[in-house]
């Protein structure tokens, strides 16, 4: 059949066709995500023990589950053995091992014998015998009637045994907990340990290669036994050499890391190691030390998608194809394929790429689901229907019937025609523009070094040009407009030119306002408009020109009877032009009139200032006499003479001011005669007093 299957711890189990990925968990029958072990039987029967709930037969259209109720002694397996006559044996946690023979299950436990009843090893040497490896009990040897056990005290390094391995010369090497390794010759074991150069007393497996070295994989590193020193050691009565028995590889030789989980032979004498911090590859050189040396290291900090290698059985497995099949501790790189034959050979080849998924708005989307002929059939019990292992590493689980329902009315309006056979990719998709924002992730196909690979990519009708070259593995585009539209993507190694572009064709169908029957209606609504318009438009020039003529006429009749007007105002402005002509005589002689009036007014007001001064003196001055005459009737002579003397001043002003007048008078007749224009001397004393006085 040449299928691989992988155990998972807490993802089921995988089968390997060849070309595609397989997932079965407890959704398709399982018993349960957590496998430890895997074996088949002469049938071609897949058997897979699991972590509390029993053993799950498969038999290549569903699954039939062994537990305690079909007679399993405990639910906790932990390793499948199959002997040399097609009987199955079984390692529990607790209740021993036991026999499957394809119909009756026997078991043993220690009540029949058995060291300890939790069971880490089984193997069966060449001469029919079984051994188990025990947790706290030793190793129990089993002739097929009575079990022969061995621990500390006869001889064993260490009660706690993780694995077993027969060498050529029959020998059966057993790994222990903090106890080294024991050899048993089949009478007594010798004991080696960290003082004979192991490099740690922890062994977690042991390898043969073809050169019949042994190997010992430990928590300080790989440590080897060589043949030659094998065959001293059988030679050696006591199982001890002078010489250092050990050769331990650590670090400082090249190694990952110092913690050993696994080792495998490959095709030829090159040896896989898998570490706590990924796998390299031991290659033997031919040299006189007969030295072997790390060539090449696969890990994260080297480029290769390789963290941590797992402990226990069957971590690390190479398939009748030379492909090393790795087990990892990590959540990202899980299960590892690694074809050691590629490794410098196909470097300079452009990788292989693919496109595996289409997302619509960041949603994922089982396609098959959406399949106008899928699911047809649904039924309840089938693990096995067309979309289950799809709808499982889409979403991580099998949806209901309500789910996908929903589903398939939220994408209703997508439609296609066929999905890809190898990855579930919609061909000739047809998306509407409401789903116009589509992921696409892809990968490449390469086993050096795909941490390094690049890739560029274009969606023509939307990209100028190509992507720079990228580590990411997917592409976005967002916010598309309607069209067709084809992606297109390459990859290229460090080493390599770009593979050549694989495409990817879509269409996005326009919105319903951009449809062409919307844009029908768009131009017969825009015709109907122009007309509406046209129709409105000539519609408003016949009223404006109707209300134009009767402006005018109006205008025509305002005009000519303000033409009356004006005739009329005319005549009244001719008639009002003779009567101002008359009038601006009559001013001009008024003004002059007025002129000579103002005239004689300002010099009867010189001539007045003058005149009355006088008459006020004279009346001051009679006024005075009077006064005087009483006071001289009285006797009183000195106030007649104060009386008389202020009589003199009021005559004196008198005098002044009759000069003034007179000399107004002379001033005025001097105007009134004609002058040459001669200049005359004047008092230039008088003259300011008089103007100063006017003043």
């Amino acid at each position: 059949r040449g299928n691989i299957w992988f155990s998972t711890f807490g993802a089921g189990i995988s089968k390997y066709a060849g070309n595609s990925f397989s997932n079965f968990t407890t959704a398709q029958g399982l018993a349960n995500n957590v496998v430890y072990s895997i074996t088949d039987d002469k049938e071609g029967n897949l058997w897979f023990c699991t972590n509390n709930e029993g053993i799950s037969k498969y038999n290549g259209k569903g699954f039939v589950q062994f537990s305690q109720k079909e007679g399993l002694p405990d639910n906790r397996v932990y390793c499948i053995f199959k002997d040399n006559k097609d009987n199955l044996w079984f390692s529990t946690f607790g209740k021993g091992v036991c026999k499957y023979d394809g119909k009756n299950i026997t078991n043993y436990t220690s009540n029949q014998g058995l060291a300890n009843n939790v069971v880490f090893s089984i193997l069966q040497d060449r001469k029919g015998n079984f051994w188990f490896g025990t947790s706290g009990g030793g190793v129990s040897r089993f002739d097929g009637q009575t079990f022969t056990n061995y621990t500390t005290e006869q001889g064993l390094g260490s009660n706690v045994v993780y694995s077993i391995a027969e060498d050529k010369n029959d020998n059966i090497w057993f790994g222990t907990f903090e106890g080294g390794v024991s050899k048993f010759d089949g009478e007594s074991f010798t004991n080696y340990t960290t003082k004979q150069g192991l490099g740690s007393n922890v062994i977690w497996s042991i390898k043969e290669d073809n050169k019949g070295n042994l190997w010992f994989a430990t928590q300080e590193g790989l440590s080897m036994l060589k043949n030659e020193l094998l065959n001293k050691l059988e030679l050696s009565k006591s199982g001890n050499i002078n010489s250092p028995l050990f050769k331990t590889y650590t670090t400082k030789e090249g190694l990952p890391d110092n913690f050993v989980t696994q080792v495998i032979q490959g095709d030829d004498s090159t040896l896989y190691v898998g570490t706590n911090l990924g796998i390299c590859e031991l290659v033997y050189q031919n040299k006189t030390e007969k030295e072997w040396v790390v060539r090449k290291t696969f890990n994260q900090s080297n480029g290769y998608p390789v963290k941590d290698v797992n402990t226990g059985l069957g971590a690390m497995f190479k398939d009748s194809t030379g492909i090393i099949w790795i087990g990892t501790g990590s959540d990202r790189t899980g299960l590892v394929r690694f074809d050691p034959k590629s490794i410098g050979h196909t470097i300079n080849n452009a990788p292989l790429v693919v496109i595996q998924n289409i997302k619509l708005n960041n949603e994922n989307i089982c396609w098959s689901n959406l399949h106008t002929n899928a699911n047809k059939e649904n039924s309840r019990d089938n693990f096995f229907q067309p979309n289950a292992l799809e709808e499982i590493n889409t979403y991580g689980r099998i949806l209901s019937y309500n789910e996908r329902d929903s589903i398939r009315s939220k994408y209703s309006k997508i439609t296609f025609d066929t999905i890809a056979r190898w990855f579930p990719i919609p061909s000739n998709l047809i998306l509407p523009f409401k789903n116009n924002n589509i992921k696409i992730e892809f990968n490449a196909i390469e086993t050096d070094k795909n941490f390094l690979i690049k890739y560029s990519y274009q969606l023509e009708g939307y990209d100028n040009e190509w992507s720079p070259p990228l580590s990411t593995t997917s592409a976005t585009f967002g916010n598309i407009s309607e069209g067709t539209y084809t992606f297109l993507l390459k990859a290229k190694t460090p080493n390599s030119n770009w593979s050549n572009p694989v495409s990817y064709t879509f269409t996005i169908l326009p919105p319903w306002w951009r449809t062409w029957w919307m844009y029908l209606l768009y131009i017969m609504i825009a015709i109907s408009l122009i007309l509406l318009i046209f129709w409105w438009n000539n519609r408003r020039l016949i009223y404006q020109k109707k209300k134009l003529e009767f402006k005018i006429k109006a205008a025509t009749k305002q005009i000519r009877k303000e033409k009356e007007m004006v005739e009329i105002q005319k005549k009244k402005i001719e008639e009002t032009i003779e009567v101002l002509q008359s009038t601006q005589s009559q001013l001009i002689q008024s003004e002059k009139m007025a002129s000579l009036g103002e005239l004689t007014a300002g010099i009867a007001h010189e001539i007045q200032n003058p005149l009355n001064f006088v008459n006020n003196f004279s009346e001051v001055s009679n006024e005075l006499i009077e006064e005087m005459n009483i006071e001289l009737d009285k006797g009183e002579i000195e106030e007649a003479k104060i009386i008389s003397g202020e009589i003199k001043l009021s005559l004196e002003k008198i005098n002044l001011h009759g000069k003034r007048a007179d000399a107004i008078v002379k001033g005025m007749l001097q105007h009134s005669r004609s002058s040459s224009g001669q200049k005359e001397p004047t008092d230039i004393n008088a003259l300011c007093d008089e103007y100063l006085r006017l003043s």
